[in-house]
């Protein structure tokens, strides 16, 4: 067989040195006790599976960069969503509140945080995603008149009336941006003043045909419960709800509506004289 790398450095020793050096060695090795001699083994076996774990490792991350680049571009097509219908409703609150309120002015505001959207945790972070040019987006506020050149006004400062106003105006242009099949109302208009119940009962009589959208093939149902006369003449059907033990539903005519709420009218106004 071959000779050992180190032959040369005992070759010129005598036979009872090699002796000595050997013993001096064998008592050496007898100092080192509870030796693993598959110590190798593992090392090779440990050093495979350090390679499997990082190859897998760089699978995950890889992975994880993908996911996050989907949620970033899915939060980019929200973005674009949100603000595309917004300026639609924007829009169309502007259109229906001048309609419902003559002279009056009205605008949606969306508010946003001075900072932009960032990466929330430290895997973000790393990835290298860095900002993004997503809005933070914190709520929506509006700005009304009531009449041309009037103080700009805003939700808090608004009469209750006034809040009905602007709740309808807000309803009726979602509505025109995507029609619902029908809409209830239940006594909207009991605290309009008469010209913006006009304007409403007008307005709803061109939604439900769809003639306010641009589209006429598009009909829209607006069941609503009233005792102001401009929704009940705006109506197409009407139904009277009687109360004698039980509550009863009856097809009515626009006279017998007309009838209720006069009487109606009459009892709210003799309770305001009792009171004074």
């Amino acid at each position: 067989g071959s000779l050992p790398e180190a032959f040369d450095k005992y070759k010129d020793k005598s036979q009872k040195q090699l002796h000595s050096t050997l013993h001096d060695v064998t008592e050496k090795l007898k100092t080192f006790k509870d030796v693993n001699k598959k110590a190798l083994d593992q090392f090779n076996q440990f050093t495979e599976q350090r390679e499997k774990f990082r190859e897998r490792k760089e699978e995950l991350e890889k992975g994880a960069n993908s996911i996050r680049d989907l949620i970033r571009k899915l939060d980019e097509k929200k973005d674009d969503a949100l603000q595309t219908t917004f300026r639609m409703v924007a829009k169309n609150f502007a259109e229906v509140f001048t309609q419902i309120v003559p002279g009056g002015s009205g605008e949606l505001i969306m508010k946003t945080s001075d900072s932009p959207v960032t990466a929330e945790d430290d895997d973000a972070e790393d990835s290298g995603a860095g900002p993004s040019r997503l809005r933070n987006y914190v709520g929506v506020s509006l700005k009304v008149r009531f009449q041309a050149g009037g103080e700009v006004r805003v939700m808090r400062s608004l009469s209750g009336g006034q809040k009905s106003v602007v709740a309808l105006a807000i309803i009726l242009a979602i509505q025109k941006c995507d029609p619902a099949p029908f809409y209830l109302f239940d006594e909207v208009d009991a605290n309009l003043d008469p010209m913006y119940r006009g304007a409403v009962a007008s307005m709803i009589s061109r939604l439900k045909t769809g003639a306010a959208t641009g589209n006429n093939e598009t009909q829209v149902q607006f069941i609503t419960t009233s005792f102001q006369p401009e929704l009940v003449q705006a109506a197409d059907k009407h139904w009277i709800v009687t109360h004698s033990g039980m509550s009863r539903i009856v097809e009515g005519t626009l006279e017998d509506q007309l009838d209720i709420v006069r009487k109606n009218q009459q009892t709210a106004s003799a309770e305001t004289q009792d009171n004074q």
